[in-house]
Order: C-alpha cells, then sequence, then structure tokens
C-alpha cells in the first residue's frame, strides 16, 4: 500500500495487494465494535456530575447518529473504490471535504481497538498473541492515516 498526500488533493491511498483491502475494510469492523460503546463511554465526565439523565436524553442520540454517519460515510467510499478495482489493485481518494468522517472513524476504531486489548499500556510483540498483534498494526495504520489528515488541513 502507498499513500500519496497533498494538501490540494487530498489523500489517495493507493492498494496493491489483496491484503491492503483487507487492512482498508478491517477499519469498518473495529469502528463498529459491539463491545465498545464511544458514545457511551464519553459520558463518563456527565454521569459523575449527576447530569447523566440528560445527557442521555440529550446527547447520547445525536452523538451515537453522528458516528454512524461518519462509519457509513467511509463504508461507502471503501466499498465504491474496491468494487471499482474489483479483484485488482485500486485505490481510495479522501478529498480534503471528506477528511472528518474519516478522523473521526479512524478514531473510533482505534479507541475500540485500545479499549479491547489495551495497546498503550502493554503493547504487544510480533511473537505473541496473534490477534493483539494485528491489531495493534491496524491502530497503527490508523493512528499514521489521522497524523496525514491532522497535516494535511483537518487541524
Amino acid at each position: 500500500m502507498k499513500l500519496s498526500a497533498s494538501p490540494m488533493d487530498g489523500i489517495e491511498l493507493i492498494l496493491e495487494e489483496p491484503h491492503d483491502w483487507l487492512m482498508v475494510m478491517a477499519v469498518l469492523h473495529d469502528a463498529n465494535d459491539r463491545d465498545f460503546d464511544l458514545a457511551g463511554s464519553l459520558g463518563a465526565a456527565a454521569e459523575a456530575s449527576g447530569q447523566w439523565e440528560d445527557w442521555k436524553e440529550w446527547v447520547l442520540p445525536d452523538l451515537r447518529e453522528g458516528f454512524a454517519d461518519n462509519l457509513r460515510h467511509v463504508v461507502r467510499v471503501i466499498k465504491d473504490a474496491q468494487s471499482e478495482a474489483f479483484p485488482g489493485p485500486g485505490s481510495i481518494k479522501i478529498p480534503p471535504d471528506d477528511y472528518f468522517p474519516w478522523y473521526a472513524t479512524l478514531n473510533q476504531a482505534r479507541l475500540a481497538l485500545e479499549a479491547k486489548y489495551r495497546l498503550t499500556a502493554d503493547p504487544p510483540a510480533p511473537d505473541q498473541n496473534a490477534d493483539r498483534w494485528a491489531a495493534f498494526v491496524r491502530s497503527q495504520f490508523y493512528s499514521m492515516l489521522q497524523s496525514q489528515f491532522l497535516n494535511l488541513g483537518l487541524g
């Protein structure tokens, strides 16, 4: 996989091998982990301050919908690119207007992996648990892409 980036044109992920598609598609699974509720976890401060009922009623539904909208957008872009390229190499073009939904989805995926595998506190080694190592590699990939969005103007 290669990455091409420019402030005017955005980011292009050039997927050369079948496993490149698997790496990109993994964000869909990781960001949609049924065991991790990012929106709910963001309400910890509201819960601690006694504002949980207001948070649950007024903020949580919009937050969940926003996360779902971002994920749906990224899914659509990836699947469209994949169907154009099937069965071979291809690319995913991400224009600057799409940086936020991508950044948010990658962040959701990274946070879900962190919650499940505790990658920051105890980084795995390649010869340890294969699932943890794969999660670590994906998390690093997501972080690298997020950095590119920030470098190209999201921040």
